[in-house]
């Protein structure tokens, strides 16, 4: 039936192509394409066929019986035909200790990037492993009953995929599962909960899986959870919070659930909470936080509930806060860190809330911090950074507060600083980068720094940097990017530095970047990309970078791209096809019509990694 649906798709495609006088030669080459097209949704028509046969018809009766050979043997005919072999996977990493130490890395970025790889690994070491980690991978039902199969030991796994359905978690009955994470796993269900009823869970994450209602956390009921997040979770309502009752929860997550309100906290109230995060709940009043009291909180994070005034902290006293976030809290004032005193705080974020002054930050000395976020406070001024001497800060954010002048960074030397965000103090000069020699910084943002030249960045000279943003700064040359010779850079955002030319990037040679940025960067030419060849990027933007031309795609040959953006290159045209060829990778998804760049409000290519 599906080839016969598209057989006709082609039929119905051949008759819309020969409805347009095109070139004759570039007609035979779209058709060619088309049936390509055709062919490869056959064949793997066919696989599919065949691996419900050999997976279904011959249920696996031991380990060594493999349930998905015959899959394996036509998808790798297949891909040897289509797909380009990616390198082989790290082997430092890929052993069972490895992986159940590290649960968080997920086994795509260890170079496990198909389902086949997967399998040969999962039934050499399947039995050892504790956890399993399928982040990225769009794993599809069938084929998580066969890695379930290698995996009988598992109690932490992790999945995100669009093809998950409420069925998948019925494979899960067997396992000895304490920790599941279905993030982004859009299908599910209220019902996909029913299967988890019985495990001994203490962790759950279903956060953006927004189909789920109220009724999904009754069936956790009974459970003795200490971890839930099912942010983003937008149709929850105060009712879900009631099914949580008399759980030993530690850790809560119901950020971006726009429908809670104060009493949602009372059902929490007699739990051991030591971390809430209700960001965006911006429904909640100072009411909410009353039923916090009591608890040994040590991180609170009621960012954007903007109903919040000072007087919403004063349920804190007492407490031994670690980590506080009232960003875009725009009714707080200084008056709100008072409550804060004699906290051994360590982080603090209060960007945003534009009544904040330099005497608010008087109140943090002392303390223990290490960040320190106060972007788009607009009334600070260097006055406020002298109340941070001394600390051991490693992080400071002071983006748009723009009365900053260099003297502000005299006041952060000496600390251990690894990234900073000075974005848009706009009255920075050179010398304000001098304070901040010999620091650790592996992160530094100065975009839309107007007066910045190239000698700022003599500054950074010797830093381990892997990160930096100078988008914006208009002065800057190619000789800038001299400076950064010799770094560990994985990203670099010089956009809008319209002065810069093809021999800016011949400074980039040999460094290990995977992101770059030179949009709006005009007088770029084909040439430039030429000294990127050998980096393993993964992301380039030269939107509007309208001197580029197809030939610009040669130079991104062999390339892990995931991302590219050449939107507004006016002399670039949607070759689909021949950028195929040259970047040789399986799947291209594009947001346009095939249509010339420049007819396109934004023209964004996207090319995952990924087996079809």
């Amino acid at each position: 039936m599906h080839l016969i649906t598209n057989y006709s798709v082609f039929k119905n495609l051949s008759f819309y192509l020969n409805s347009f006088t095109v070139d004759s030669h570039l007609k035979r080459k779209i058709t060619r394409v088309v049936l390509a097209a055709f062919a490869f949704f056959a064949a793997y028509w066919a696989i599919y066929r065949v691996s419900n046969s050999c997976y279904y018809g011959s249920k696996a009766k031991s380990v060594n019986q493999r349930p998905t050979e015959g899959l394996k043997q036509l998808s790798g005919k297949v891909n040897d035909m289509l797909i380009k072999k990616p390198d082989s996977p790290n082997e430092e990493r890929l052993n069972p200790d490895w992986i159940n130490d590290h649960p968080t890395i997920s086994l795509c970025d260890l170079g496990l990037d198909n389902f086949e790889k997967l399998i040969d690994f999962l039934e050499k070491y399947g039995a050892e492993l504790i956890s399993l980690n399928l982040k990225i991978l769009n794993i599809k039902d069938k084929e998580l009953e066969a890695l379930f199969f290698y995996t009988p030991n598992i109690n932490y796994l992790s999945i995100s995929s669009l093809y998950i359905t409420d069925s998948t978690l019925g494979y899960l009955k067997e396992i000895p599962l304490t920790s599941v994470n279905f993030s982004w796993c859009k299908e599910l269900t209220d019902n996909a909960l029913t299967y988890l009823e019985g495990m001994p869970l203490t962790s759950v994450n279903f956060s953006c899986c927004d189909k789920l209602t109220d009724g999904a956390l009754g069936h956790l009921r009974g459970m003795l959870l200490t971890s839930i997040n099912f942010s983003c979770c937008d149709k929850l309502t105060n009712d879900a919070l009631g099914h949580l009752q008399g759980m030993p929860l530690t850790s809560v997550n119901f950020s971006f659930c726009i429908n809670l309100t104060d009493d949602a906290l009372s059902y929490l109230e007699g739990m051991p909470l030591t971390s809430v995060n209700y960001f965006s709940c911006s429904r909640l009043t100072n009411n909410a936080l009353s039923h916090l009291k009591g608890m040994p909180l040590t991180s609170v994070n009621f960012s954007l509930c903007n109903n919040l005034t000072d007087d919403a902290l004063g349920h804190f006293r007492g407490m031994l806060l670690t980590s506080v976030n009232f960003s875009c809290c725009y009714k707080l004032t200084n008056n709100v860190f008072d409550y804060l005193k004699g906290m051994p705080l360590t982080n603090v974020n209060f960007s945003s809330c534009y009544q904040i002054t330099n005497g608010a930050l008087s109140y943090l000395k002392g303390m223990p911090l290490i960040s320190v976020n106060f972007s788009l406070c607009k009334k600070l001024t260097d006055d406020a950074l002298r109340h941070l001497e001394g600390m051991p800060l490693t992080r400071v954010d002071f983006s748009f507060c723009n009365k900053l002048t260099d003297d502000a960074l005299g006041y952060l030397k000496g600390m251990p600083l690894i990234s900073v965000n000075f974005s848009s103090c706009d009255k920075l000069t050179n010398n304000a980068l001098r304070h901040l020699q010999g620091m650790p910084l592996t992160s530094v943002n100065f975009s839309c720094c107007d007066k910045l030249t190239d000698h700022a960045l003599h500054y950074l000279q010797g830093m381990p940097l892997t990160s930096v943003n100078f988008s914006c700064c208009d002065k800057l040359t190619d000789h800038a990017l001299h400076y950064l010779q010799g770094m560990p850079l994985t990203s670099i955002n010089f956009s809008w530095c319209k002065k810069m030319t093809d021999d800016a990037l011949s400074h980039l040679k040999g460094m290990p970047l995977t992101s770059v940025n030179f949009s709006c960067c005009d007088k770029l030419t084909d040439n430039a990309l030429r000294h990127l060849r050998g980096i393993p990027l993964t992301i380039v933007n030269f939107s509007w970078c309208n001197k580029l031309t197809n030939d610009v795609l040669d130079y991104l040959e062999g390339m892990p791209l995931i991302s590219i953006n050449f939107s507004c290159c006016h002399k670039l045209t949607n070759n689909l096809q021949g950028y195929l060829k040259s970047i040789k990778l399986p799947s291209v998804d594009y947001s346009s019509s095939p249509q010339r760049i420049s007819d396109a409000n934004m023209y964004l290519m996207r090319i995952r990694k990924h087996d079809v």
